[in-house]
């Protein structure tokens, strides 16, 4: 039992201490549109998006063969414009490599949609 106090202390304290680099957090802040809008409308002002719709730890895979992606948002605009909407707390090593990855698998699934044949 003092185990389980103390490990429940802990989290707690954590908790309070978490912010939008918490994963959780971070998905239900993006997941409410408007949200996501204004961060999407300061990242990419040009683009003048009025709205989206969003997708909460949404997957994709570009076909059968291919390593799933599970991107963290992911917001459509009215216009048809796709956006993944990524937290990174780190760099990883191979983050160019991971974003073109993910890119891509979103263009092909724009291009072949699941259930239509290639």
């Amino acid at each position: 039992m003092k185990h389980y106090n103390n490990r429940r202390r802990q989290f707690l304290e954590e908790w309070e201490q978490s912010d939008i680099s918490n994963d959780y957090i971070f998905s239900k802040v993006m997941a409410h549109p408007q949200l996501c809008l204004q961060l999407i409308k300061a990242a990419l002002p040009q683009l003048k998006i009025k709205r989206v719709y969003v997708r909460s730890q949404d997957g994709l895979s570009a076909n059968v063969d291919a390593k799933d992606v599970r991107l963290d948002i992911s917001a459509y605009g009215e216009g048809g414009e796709m956006f993944d909407i990524e937290m990174q707390t780190i760099r990883p090593k191979y983050l160019m490599q991971r974003i073109l990855y993910y890119h891509s698998t979103m263009i092909t699934e724009r291009l072949y949609p699941p259930g239509k044949l290639r």
